[in-house]
């Protein structure tokens, strides 16, 4: 499994944050995967809080950041990046009876984004 830190849209997603000057989001995220890490696993619910990182930006914006990110400087040719949204996977997969661990109901006995989401966050860097 990848490294939630490692994702292009992860880094697009908080980039922009800061860009417009809504880190209060990553932190307040960071505070409720935090929180959601305490709560029992056999409680069977695990709220997925990282999609609010995503929730300010439609996935043309997101699309732009990443080509932005990941163009290098010196670089003279167009980069366009076609990001998928996880609504879109939907309508593209319509019989797929699963959910893609960004999605908002992911299917997981466990806190697989709180997890991933705070190692992220704490540049600890570990799966």
């Amino acid at each position: 499994m990848a490294k939630l830190g490692d994702l292009a849209a992860f880094k697009a997603a908080i980039g922009l944050l800061k860009e417009r000057g809504k880190e209060h989001i990553v932190n307040e995220v960071y505070r409720l995967c935090r929180e959601e890490l305490k709560a029992p696993l056999s409680s069977g619910t695990t709220v997925n809080h990282v999609q609010k990182i995503y929730e300010s930006f439609t996935p043309e914006e997101i699309s732009l950041r990443i080509a932005q990110d990941v163009r290098p400087e010196d670089c003279k040719a167009k980069v366009h990046i076609l990001y998928q949204s996880v609504e879109d996977l939907h309508r593209a997969l319509p019989h797929h009876s699963g959910d893609w661990k960004l999605g908002v109901a992911f299917q997981s006995g466990g806190s697989v984004m709180p997890f991933s989401y705070t190692n992220a966050s704490s540049m600890r860097g570990s799966r």
